[in-house]
Formats: C-alpha cells, structure tokens, sequence
C-alpha cells in the first residue's frame, strides 16, 4: 500500500491546499491504529477550536456531533503521522444541547479506521 501527501503553495510560498493520493482502495489499505486525540477550546460567539493529533497515518479523519449542527473550517481530511491540525467549528442550529451540554462536549473525531475496526 502506498500514499503520497502533497502541499500545494502559491507563488508568494503560502501554502493553498494540501491533501493525500491513495494508489490503492481505501478499503484494501492496512490501516494502524492513528491514536487520534483531540482538545476543544471554547472561543468567542460560541465556536469551538478543535486541535486533533495523531500518532500514525489518519484517512479521512472527521469531526460529528450527534447534538449540534455545526461549520467546520475543514472535515474528512487526511493526517501524516505526529500532525497536529486545528479546526475552527462555528455552530449552526443547537438542537438538543443545553447550557449543561455545551457544543464542545458533544464533538467526536473519528477515522477511516474507526469505520473498519
């Protein structure tokens, strides 16, 4: 099984994108254990910064609340080993959390692997 990351920057050298090529299924992939760990910070006008690491490869690595709907800066992407990535989540309609449940305790992060195991 092979991967390939890749960052793509613009002229100026700020990076613009960034993702993964697969050259096989997902599905026929060998996947260890990311040991994905995640933090949430509560922000201003109620966002939440969720800082995920991961400790091996992390396909499509993702962010749910079965509680709250919810913007995510970015959502079903891929992590290199020992990457640490921040999301920016902007809530959207609450329904079902109250002050005792707020948005930042109803968040999972999840993975390919997670799926498979």
């Amino acid at each position: 099984n092979h991967i390939v990351f890749y960052t793509l920057s613009n002229s100026k050298g700020e990076q613009i994108g960034a993702g993964c090529r697969l050259f096989d299924e997902p599905k026929r992939f060998e996947l260890k254990n990311p040991n994905l760990n995640f933090k949430v910070l509560e922000g201003k006008n109620k966002t939440c910064e969720v800082t995920i690491t991961c400790s091996n490869v992390a396909l499509y690595v993702h962010i749910d609340s079965m509680d709250a709907d919810f913007i995510a800066s970015d959502n079903y992407f891929p992590m290199r080993p020992n990457e640490t990535r921040v999301i920016i989540l902007e809530p959207m309609v609450i329904k079902g959390i109250s002050d005792s449940k707020p948005l930042k305790d109803s968040i999972t992060v999840r993975s390919l692997y997670d799926l498979m195991n």
